[in-house]
């Protein structure tokens, strides 16, 4: 099952060509992960409070084509526990007709609160298992 976030390009997001800036797809992501974890039930701020950290280790994106000005954007994402420690969310961007826009992968890792490595909580993978 995908997880699906949608949101409109607003001008603030392109440059002076009305084309998305690049880096926005990676805050894109960011924003689709933060809405799955919520819908899944346990958001960022739920993690945190039971003592988990979630830095990104890694992040890339390819880009097909462009996005602009005023596009409605749909944001597919799916989750893959990547290993013991890390989860690895894979994104595609698609337009308002279906078009592929951008494809990308984010890496989490875990850490306690102290900043030590930790396993992937039980409840993350259960929670990430809906999108797999």
């Amino acid at each position: 099952m995908l997880h699906e976030f949608t949101l409109r390009v607003y001008y603030c997001d392109t440059d002076q060509m009305g084309i998305v800036y690049y880096a926005n797809y990676i805050k894109w992501f960011e924003m689709a992960r933060t809405e799955l974890l919520r819908d899944a039930g346990w958001s960022y701020f739920n993690c945190e409070e039971d003592g988990y950290l979630l830095p990104v280790v890694s992040a890339d994106c390819k880009y097909h084509k462009s996005a602009k000005y005023d596009d409605l954007i749909k944001i597919c994402t799916q989750v893959d526990v990547h290993s013991r420690t890390k989860i690895k969310f894979s994104h595609t961007v698609y337009n308002q007709n279906d078009e592929k826009l951008a494809t990308g992968n984010v890496v989490l890792g875990c850490l306690s609160l102290q900043g030590k490595i930790l396993a992937v909580p039980d409840k993350l993978r259960d929670l990430c298992r809906i999108y797999i």
